[in-house]
């Protein structure tokens, strides 16, 4: 995906200090609920790989590096994932913005763009964001872009 602003991408190993970056820039309250990465950069590198090798081939899909063209630079990380809750599979809609760049629309657009892609590129009817409730930002952000609350903490949108 992209537009004038910014590239959506699959990660590539190379990205892995700018993927550290964009963690380290976010407060703990910005990515609860979100694994963080490993401590370990070498094991980290081992599970990027392994992510690109198995997750995009498989699923078709997954979490995308946001390059800014401006800044050539990683800016954020968003895409789909699934989730299995009590049996039942999700498609998860997850997102963060390097706090540099945050406040200034990079986000929405970036999400509305892929939201408006789900069923198009990846017959994907439903979306969830499972957030927690002690995430107001993430929350306020969600609805912004359309969800709604079914039950804390998921916000869920029907394309």
């Amino acid at each position: 995906m992209e537009t004038e602003t910014y590239l959506v991408r699959e990660f590539v190993l190379a990205d892995l200090e700018q993927l550290y970056d964009l963690y380290d820039s976010l407060k703990s309250d910005d990515i609860s609920g979100i694994e963080p990465l490993c401590d370990n950069r070498t094991e980290e590198a081992r599970l990027l790989d392994a992510y690109i090798t198995n997750i995009y081939p498989l699923f078709e899909y997954g979490y995308w590096a946001v390059m800014s063209k401006e800044h050539q630079r990683i800016i954020g990380k968003i895409g789909f994932a699934n989730r299995e809750l009590d049996g039942i599979i999700y498609t998860e809609m997850g997102y963060m913005i390097h706090r540099e760049f945050q406040q200034k629309g990079y986000g929405t657009e970036i999400c509305r763009n892929l939201i408006a892609k789900a069923y198009e590129l990846f017959g994907i009817i439903r979306l969830y964001c499972f957030i927690p409730v002690t995430n107001h930002v993430s929350c306020c952000f969600a609805e912004k872009l359309g969800f709604r609350t079914d039950k804390v903490p998921t916000v869920i949108m029907d394309n």
